[in-house]
């Protein structure tokens, strides 16, 4: 039987150095950036919040509006924003190590993880696509409107994290799979199906 690290001196997929790129990038991002509204604004440095500023500036982000208090609260996506907060960062830590040790139950953390965060970051998208566009809205009916512009900068945005972690939990579902099927028990010289 294979030890849980039977992999440590195989050479690294190339998916697995992409995730771990991408958690490392991921774990600034959402502590320093994103999370914002849950530390005190005095303990946050100006650049940072600078940052955040022109992000909004540029986009327009109707959900990150409403999370630091703008007009439009979306309750949802501030359960999304705790989750992030809870879940999703500690998990970056979490599949991290299990990257880096090249622990083979990573493959369950990082399937949790990637439909976990595909299936919060469609709605996301959805709603931007069902956002008027300024132009195309008329008068009073559209409170909420995005300017082509930042309809497509939000998109651009939020799609590649769509797709990267709907993609890792794909992957990490083929890896279980195979890690399954190779310990399959053997019976009468077969292994069981």
């Amino acid at each position: 039987m294979p030890s849980k690290n039977s992999s440590a001196l195989a050479p690294r997929r190339a998916l697995d150095i992409f995730y771990i790129i991408y958690f490392v990038v991921m774990i600034p991002i959402s502590t320093l950036i994103e999370l914002q509204s849950f530390y005190p604004p005095e303990i946050v440095p100006q650049f940072l919040k600078d940052i955040s500023a022109s992000y909004m500036t540029q986009s327009g982000d109707p959900l990150m509006l409403g999370r630091v208090g703008g007009p439009i609260q979306m309750a949802w996506f501030n359960t999304f924003t705790y989750c992030e907060a809870g879940f999703q960062v500690p998990m970056f830590f979490v599949a991290l190590y299990g990257l880096l040790t090249r622990h083979r139950a990573v493959y369950i953390v990082t399937l949790i993880y990637g439909v976990h965060a595909a299936t919060t970051t469609l709605p996301c998208l959805t709603t931007f696509l069902a956002i008027p566009t300024a132009s195309s809205a008329s008068g009073e009916q559209a409170s909420l409107t995005l300017s082509a512009d930042q309809k497509q900068f939000l998109i651009m945005n939020y799609t590649p994290f769509f797709l990267i972690t709907l993609g890792m939990a794909i992957d990490s579902a083929s890896n279980l799979w195979k890690m399954v099927q190779e310990e399959k028990p053997v019976t009468n010289g077969r292994k069981m199906d």
